[in-house]
């Protein structure tokens, strides 16, 4: 994934700066991690004062996913969460809109057979899926 990172940037004639690296550094670190871009500049930014800039962040951010090593998915209205795009296997979430915690988890086939009666009911060849459920935690995890 680093080397990745590495090669996307020379294809685009960009360097790898400090802040550049230190984001990569962070993402590969903390693999698994569902993430907003403020999460990435507080993080970075609390272990270094002034290491990467908001617009570094956010450029970075939408390079990474460009290329296809994040994942991107709307929260709420102007609100986004990334993943590593390489994550092991395939898996849905759920999502509490009040703490913003997501929880992980693998479809079972009964949802895949649904998804696939859905799809051939409406004439519709599904290329890929995601799946994520918004709602709240009743207990704190």
């Amino acid at each position: 994934m680093r080397e990745r990172f590495y090669r996307i940037l020379l294809e685009q004639n960009l360097k790898l700066t400090r802040p550049r690296k230190a984001m990569i550094d962070l993402l590969l670190a903390k693999r698994g991690w569902h993430f907003q871009a403020e999460d990435v500049l507080n993080e970075l930014n609390e272990a270094s004062p002034g290491v990467v800039s908001r617009a570094t962040v956010y450029r970075t951010l939408e390079m990474m996913v460009a290329s296809g090593m994040l994942l991107k998915t709307r929260v709420h209205e102007n609100s986004y969460r990334y993943e590593l795009a390489d994550t092991e296997g395939h898996h849905h979430h759920l999502i509490d809109v009040n703490s913003g915690e997501v929880i992980e988890f693998s479809g079972d086939k009964e949802l895949h057979r649904m998804l696939k009666r859905i799809c051939t009911a409406q004439g519709f060849e599904e290329s890929y899926h995601v799946l994520e459920v918004f709602g709240t935690f009743k207990k704190k995890r």
